[in-house]
């Protein structure tokens, strides 16, 4: 590849939750840690072709890449506290998507907010 303009990283995944529960009045607190089974990672890009790799040509210049050296098996902590139907949630995932020495080594943390769900 002698210049990419476009890209695109795709990985799915099989989740099992596992939470535990517990209301106190009007709060509720729900701690949990999901477990993923994640399926082979796909990258699409577009740009100018070299020579070389295990990239295959796809049509119209876009190029398409299997094998991703990602982890097969995730896993994640989770946990939310709301008041009533509002709440905090947030997400960690100590384990990088890549395998070690294959792609960028990166933890994830999702915050949000919980509106509705009757926690």
């Amino acid at each position: 590849m002698k210049k990419i303009k476009k890209s695109r990283l795709s990985v799915r995944t099989l989740a099992v939750p596992v939470s535990f529960n517990q209301a106190f009045g009007q709060f509720s607190l729900r701690l949990g840690v999901t477990g993923e089974y994640n399926f082979p990672a796909i990258s699409r890009f577009k740009g100018t072709a070299a020579d070389g790799g295990t990239v295959k040509e796809w049509k119209n210049g876009t190029r398409f890449a299997k094998d991703i050296k990602t982890n097969t098996f995730t896993y994640n902590f989770f946990g939310a506290l709301s008041y009533d139907d509002v709440g905090v949630y947030f997400k960690y995932c100590p384990v990088s998507v890549f395998q070690d020495g294959y792609g960028p080594q990166f933890k994830s943390v999702t915050i949000g907010v919980v509106v509705g769900l009757g926690m």
